[in-house]
C-alpha cells in the first residue's frame, strides 16, 4: 500500500502528532482510572484534573460556571445534544438542507415524531441562502 492521503480532518486530525501519541500514552498510565467512579486517592486526583480542565475551559470561553461545561465525543455528539436538549414541544426551526447530518437527523426525527415543526430554507446553485428567507421564516415559536 503506498503513502496515505487522509482527507478527513472534519471528523479528526490523522495521524496525531508525536507529541499527542506520548502524551496520552504517559497520561493513560497514570490516570487510567475512572473519576468519580469511587473515593479512592487516584480517583479523586483525576476527578480533580477533570474539574480543573473544567474551569480553565470554562474560562477560555468566557463561561460563567464550570459546572454548565460538558465534554462529548465529538461536534455530532454535541450538536446532538443540544438540540435534544434545547428543543421543547411545539418549538419551530428554521434551518436547510446543506446542513450537516448531526443537525438533520435529529430535527426530522423530532418533526417527524411530532414535536416541532421545520422550515427548511432554499438554497441556490453555489450553496447559499437568501437572509430575507429566512427573516420571513421566523414565526413567535422559532
Amino acid at each position: 500500500m503506498g503513502d496515505l492521503i487522509y482527507l478527513d480532518n472534519a471528523a479528526t486530525t490523522y495521524p496525531k502528532p508525536e507529541a499527542v501519541y506520548d502524551f496520552m500514552n504517559e497520561f493513560y498510565r497514570k490516570n487510567g482510572v475512572n473519576p468519580g467512579r469511587s473515593g479512592y486517592d487516584k480517583t479523586l486526583e483525576c476527578e480533580e484534573l477533570v474539574f480543573s480542565t473544567r474551569k480553565s475551559l470554562t474560562e477560555f470561553f468566557n463561561g460563567t460556571n464550570p459546572y454548565y461545561l460538558t465534554f462529548s465525543y465529538n461536534a455530532s455528539d454535541s450538536l446532538n445534544m443540544i438540540i435534544q436538549g434545547m428543543l421543547r414541544n411545539g418549538d419551530h426551526v428554521i434551518t436547510s438542507n446543506v446542513e450537516h447530518n448531526s443537525v438533520l437527523r435529529p430535527l426530522y426525527h423530532k418533526m417527524h415524531d411530532g414535536e416541532i415543526d421545520v422550515t427548511y430554507i432554499p438554497f441556490d446553485d453555489h450553496g447559499y441562502i437568501d437572509p430575507d428567507d429566512v427573516r420571513k421564516a421566523f414565526r413567535r415559536n422559532t
